[in-house]
């Protein structure tokens, strides 16, 4: 029964890494027996945890759900710095906004600035806006992260808005340029038309 296979499903996904990684095609097999249940939905996470990519693309076609348990799969592939799979998981699904726009925090601040801008553009496709994309505004400006601080600015939400406020926190993006003499930076900021 579909339950039955759910729960064997869930067994699979429960083993050690090493048993996972060497049966796809057994996950395959099980996966054509339509599980009914969270199995495959875990099963992503699992294997994006795993980084197995043939995996995460079998999962996908079976309609796993990548906002499934707060999107937590898309959440530790923007944790490790993962844009390729963050990639793959977005490929054919789109993240609750809300969800996308919590996930921006989690982007590595040691990450590259070119990592960042991979990683958030995809964030921002899904809708990601608000506090934590003026949070990053700040991290960009206080790491002269031009490329950063171009995307948050030039970004727009669906209704043609700012994703994000230079005014956050007492414009406190502002504030560190003009401290620290990054004189690009601030002229990239002032874009983002501060309150008058």
């Amino acid at each position: 029964s579909p339950v039955s296979v759910n729960r064997i499903l869930d067994r699979v996904f429960s083993s050690p890494p090493e048993f996972i990684n060497g049966n796809q095609e057994l996950i395959e097999v099980l996966l054509c027996g339509g599980p009914l249940g969270n199995a495959v939905h875990e099963g992503i996470v699992k294997a994006t945890m795993l980084a197995n990519v043939g995996i995460i693309q079998l999962l996908l076609a079976h309609n796993a759900d990548i906002n499934y348990n707060g999107a937590a799969a898309v959440a530790h592939a923007v944790r490790q710095n993962r844009g390729d799979l963050l990639g793959l998981l977005l490929q054919g699904q789109k993240l609750k906004q809300e969800i996308a726009s919590e996930l921006v925090c989690l982007i590595p601040t040691a990450a590259s600035s070119t990592d960042r801008v991979i990683i958030l553009s995809k964030l921002l496709v899904n809708g990601a806006s608000g506090r934590r994309c003026s949070e990053l505004l700040i991290l960009a400006a206080e790491r002269d992260d031009l490329d950063t601080a171009r995307l948050l600015i030039t970004a727009r939400d669906q209704t043609g808005r700012p994703v994000c406020s230079t005014d956050h926190d007492s414009a406190r993006c502002l504030k560190i340029p003009v401290a620290k003499g990054y004189i690009p930076m601030l002229k990239i900021l002032l874009d983002g038309a501060p309150s008058k």
